[in-house]
């Protein structure tokens, strides 16, 4: 008699939910439900970032919010993306509180003058990433986000890219 162990099963399932939990509610109204089941309230003031959080960055609150699931103690300090308008308030600053053969990049804004002096860009883009040059803050410093969230979408990375050259608004 073949003997199955359901721990394999259970991990696999734990690992995508919490690596593909994202909104499927889709208001672009400001007014949906993140993934922390936090209210979204304001926005409407950042209609380019809500449209980029719904996109792709919702996902990252499974490690970059209070209280995440994926949350580990090396993990940047200030970063908060348990919704649009924490990540992207949190966005405008700089990395805090990396440990580790990262600890290099606190104090890098996270969002730089083009998309390609952008740490953000950095940790999503390959190609921004093996060129990054901010300070002590170099590619061999960035960790890739890709690898525990997953690739964005294909036309994700040319409006974030767009919204970042366009000054961040």
């Amino acid at each position: 008699m073949k003997r199955f162990s359901i721990l394999p099963v259970v991990v696999l399932m734990a690992s995508f939910w919490a690596c593909g939990l994202q909104n499927t509610e889709g208001n672009d109204n400001g007014g949906g439900q993140d993934v922390q089941g936090i209210q979204d309230t304001n926005t409407v003031q950042h209609p380019q970032f809500y449209a980029l959080y719904q996109a792709y960055f919702n996902t990252c609150a499974n490690c970059h919010a209070p209280g995440a699931m994926g949350r580990t103690p090396d993990i940047e300090k200030s970063l908060d993306f348990s919704t649009a308008d924490t990540a992207y308030a949190t966005l405008k600053g700089q990395a805090q509180g990396l440990t580790g053969n990262v600890q290099a990049c606190n104090g890098t804004p996270f969002i730089g003058q083009t998309y390609e002096t952008s740490l953000l860009a950095a940790v999503l883009d390959g190609a921004v990433r093996a060129k990054f040059n901010a300070g002590s803050c170099t590619s061999d410093e960035v960790t890739d986000m890709t690898v525990k969230a997953g690739q964005p979408p294909a036309h994700f990375l040319e409006s974030l890219k767009q919204w970042i050259d366009a000054g961040a608004p």
